[in-house]
């Protein structure tokens, strides 16, 4: 009988991988913190939906559970942890921001006419359109709050 072709003797190597790997150099450190942005970010979106969902109810039903509903929820935003917990999701979403805005002339390469097209025009373009997007979206919401109050 002659040796089994598809099975190998040899016991692949598997490097070691400690579980701190990641603080072994700076940007290790970096990217692991901007990747770790998104869970106050999800945590954030929880919250969001949570307030919607109190809102939806007490919007719906004219009972007193509803309008509970909604002073708890007021209470809930109000509350110094929440708005504490709200700024450091902020921070979060501009510390990824600025990293990933920084990083993506290395990740995106535009050749225009044989030239590599330098890529602080990708950082300045995102930053712009950062600025006009948020600019646009406070615009929409101070007019709509505004509305609200002037009916």
């Amino acid at each position: 009988m002659g040796m089994e072709l598809d099975k190998s003797t040899r016991k692949p190597y598997v490097r070691p991988v400690k579980a701190n790997w990641w603080t072994n150099k700076g940007f290790y450190i970096a990217y692991m913190l901007r990747e770790g942005t998104c869970i106050p970010v999800l945590l954030f979106v929880l919250e969001l939906l949570w307030l919607y969902g109190c809102i939806a109810v007490g919007a719906a039903s004219g009972d007193l559970g509803g309008i509970q509903k909604l002073l708890f929820a007021q209470k809930v935003i109000q509350h110094p942890v929440t708005i504490l917990f709200n700024i450091l999701v902020l921070v979060a979403t501009l510390y990824h921001a600025f990293t990933w805005f920084n990083l993506m002339p290395k990740a995106q390469r535009v050749i225009i006419k044989n030239k590599l097209l330098d890529g602080k025009y990708f950082v300045i373009a995102l930053y712009a359109l950062t600025i006009l997007v948020t600019i646009f979206g406070a615009v929409c919401f101070f007019t709509d709050f505004l509305w609200i109050f002037l009916k």
